[in-house]
């Protein structure tokens, strides 16, 4: 008896067997060790064309998760990214819960390129996980309302920490320059607001209501002398 193979289901095998072949050749790659690191940890579990992925991040707001990740790469690859199976059900604005699919520009048919590999992969899915790509959400009423939230709780804190927080004049200004000390007029406590009103075309009145100008003058270490003019130089 003769089992007879057809040609598209011979192509399949001899992608299949290409796919696999190179997934092998990356999991060999060093450089996958650096993406465990203080940020996050990452496990991984292969089981043959299928690359089972763990994150779970230390850092950022959805810190002490556990994102689960089923990576089918029979699919052509390297000349296709992988499918990616969202396993986890946690909710993050780039994941689609509704269809189990992580969004990840990287990972776009039309920004993919066959030089890729399972080290940029993991890296743009970590990337995504700990910081929320806002360019890339998914069309699903709850990822745009999380995305929108989350994006105006960083919106605050970036507020926050940008706030004035003053300043305070070098040791080295005050040794060199002193500030003038600036007159005040009194006004009377008891004048009416027609009063007031009127004070304020007068240039006297006016002038103790601006604010007060720094005066960089020289102090009695470089002082002038008594015609005005600099010392000349000691020769």
């Amino acid at each position: 008896m003769q089992f007879y193979i057809n040609k598209s289901q011979q192509e399949k095998n001899s992608v299949a067997q290409q796919s696999f072949k190179r997934l092998t050749n990356d999991l060999l790659d060093e450089k996958l060790q650096d993406l465990n690191d203080n940020t996050c940890q990452i496990q991984m579990n292969q089981n043959g064309d299928k690359l089972y992925l763990q994150i779970s991040p230390k850092i950022g707001s959805f810190i002490y998760n556990n994102y689960q990740f089923q990576l089918d790469f029979r699919i052509n690859y390297p000349y296709s990214p992988p499918l990616i199976q969202v396993e986890s059900n946690i909710p993050h604005p780039n994941i689609d819960l509704k269809n189990h699919q992580l969004y990840v520009k990287f990972l776009d048919p039309n920004v993919w390129k066959p030089v890729y590999g399972l080290y940029d992969i993991i890296q743009a899915i970590k990337q995504t996980i700990l910081y929320i790509d806002y360019t890339y959400i998914p069309n699903d009423i709850q990822c745009i309302k999380s995305a929108q939230r989350m994006g105006q709780q960083d919106h605050s804190t970036d507020e926050e920490e940008s706030e004035d927080k003053g300043f305070e004049l070098s040791e080295n200004f005050k040794r060199n320059f002193e500030l003038p000390t600036l007159s005040r007029i009194s006004v009377e406590n008891e004048q009416s607001d027609d009063t007031e009103e009127e004070n304020l075309d007068d240039p006297s009145e006016r002038s103790s209501q601006e604010p007060a100008i720094i005066n960089l003058t020289k102090n009695t270490r470089h002082s002038l002398d008594d015609n005005n003019t600099l010392p000349k130089p000691k020769k």
